[in-house]
Formats: structure tokens, C-alpha cells, sequence
């Protein structure tokens, strides 16, 4: 609904802006504004959840499962209590935030990479792939965890 809405007051070009990754076509135009809206348990986005639920800690090369433990946030040495509430670092927080940040921007610049291809005719589907994401917000994906739902 706030996608509709943010639409409906500021016309298509809300969502024609070049930084936008996926643009929506003039056919939106004229849509009729709610008179309010209510959003219960709202958040801030799919693609913000998306960030905040990657675990930069987590690389899969080929077929084997890396943990960076400067990065795991399931370790003890980082703050992780495995009985309570955990306390993280300021230095800690950092690191971590800049890289998912990086890991992000990583996974964007490859779906977009694979978009170009695909216009090109140039990869093996002529219309969409899947992209996976390790331990990108699956329960007990942490080092830690069950690795049968990771």
C-alpha cells in the first residue's frame, strides 16, 4: 500500500528515478490517493529486511560453508549470549553493518549484472534466474544453528 500511495501523490516519476532498480511504466498515472492509511506491523521494506537479515559472516564457496568469526554474530567473543540478552560492540556493530552493507551492493551489482546479460540474450534463461542469498535471514542459518533449516 505505501508503494501505491507514494505513487498516487507524486505520479509514476516516483518510481522512474534512475537509482531506482526496478521502474514502473506511465500506466500507474492518475491513480486516486488513499484518504489515510493504517499500516499495522509495518516495516520498512522487503529490501530492508533483506539487508538486515544478511549475515555477512556466512560465504559459501562451491559446496563448503565459511564463518568469518570477526564477523559472527553467534560468537561469544562478539557479545553473543547464548542465555540472555546479547550486548554487541560499538566496534563490533560496525563492522558487521559495513559488511552487509557491502554484501548487499555485492548481490545487487550481480542481479543486475544478470539483468544486462539477459537483454543481451546473453545468458542461459531468456527471462529470470533465481539468486540465492547463504544464511540470508533462514532460521538457524547462524553458525550455531540447525544447519537442516539453513
Amino acid at each position: 500500500m505505501s508503494f501505491y500511495q507514494a505513487v498516487a501523490e507524486n505520479s509514476p516519476a516516483y518510481c522512474q528515478k534512475p537509482e531506482r532498480l526496478v521502474k514502473c511504466g506511465d500506466d500507474l498515472r492518475g491513480l486516486p490517493p488513499a484518504d489515510a492509511i493504517v499500516f499495522a506491523d509495518a516495516h520498512a521494506g522487503n529490501p530492508v529486511q533483506a539487508l538486515r537479515s544478511l549475515n555477512p559472516s556466512v560465504t559459501i564457496d562451491g559446496v563448503k560453508r565459511h564463518i568469518d568469526p570477526a564477523l559472527d554474530p553467534f560468537d561469544e567473543k562478539n557479545g553473543f549470549n547464548p542465555n540472555g540478552p546479547s550486548h554487541y560492540s560499538k566496534a563490533f556493530q560496525d563492522r558487521y553493518f559495513a559488511a552487509q552493507a557491502k554484501r548487499m551492493n555485492e548481490l545487487i551489482d550481480r542481479a543486475l549484472a544478470i539483468q544486462e546479460r539477459i537483454k543481451k540474450s546473453d545468458y542461459p534463461y531468456p527471462d529470470n534466474d533465481i539468486l540465492l542469498i547463504p544464511s540470508g535471514g533462514n532460521p538457524g542459518a547462524g553458525a550455531g544453528g540447525d544447519a537442516k533449516l539453513a
